[in-house]
């Protein structure tokens, strides 16, 4: 069987290449999907856009149900000079990438018309190919990202609510900091 080739418009995959090339033998799966299919470094900052799209904030269950946002969030906050803040209301957590100067938090469009350190993403990038993720965390790089706690505070209706789904949930003592 002769060699075809293949276009592929997967800007996320490892094997991608500018001009839709695909540099390696591909295996199309019985549904007709790519099997070859492996994570290139700009798929990082695509989950992260993705979380951001419509909101300026990740959630951390987002995070724990994908553990490679969390990469992508050190690349995205890495190479746009980024830091980030957490904001908690009540058993709920939230990660927003802000400005260090500004300190507002962004959505995906604010931060990609920003400048981006070119050599940052191509050491990255040049790391990524050679086999290197970065071992930072959100919880290691908090004190170099100028972590700020926000605790803001409940209203009457959102206490009422958790209080009653604590309740339901038969989790008295998270139902109990909800009491007036």
């Amino acid at each position: 069987m002769a060699n075809r080739k293949i276009k592929c418009k997967n800007t996320e995959c490892k094997h991608y290449k500018s001009g839709d090339i695909c540099d390696t033998s591909i295996t199309i799966g019985r549904f007709g999907k790519c099997e070859s299919f492996e994570k290139g470094f700009i798929y990082y900052f695509q989950i992260v856009w993705r979380s951001l799209h419509r909101k300026n904030y990740v959630d951390e269950i987002e995070i724990l149900n994908n553990p490679d946002l969390k990469i992508g969030l050190f690349y995205v906050m890495e190479c746009f000079d980024l830091c980030f803040s957490t904001m908690k209301w009540g058993p709920c957590r939230i990660y927003m990438l802000r400005d260090r100067t500004e300190g507002n938090a962004l959505k995906a469009e604010e931060i990609v018309t920003g400048e981006m350190d070119s050599d940052k993403f191509r050491e990255y990038d040049e790391d990524f190919e050679n086999g290197i993720l970065p071992e930072e965390s959100l919880e290691k790089n908090e004190g170099k990202a100028s972590k700020q706690e926000l605790k803001m505070p409940l209203t009457e209706k959102q206490k009422d609510f958790l209080l009653k789904y604590f309740k339901d949930m038969r989790d008295t003592l998270t139902a109990e900091e909800f009491v007036n």
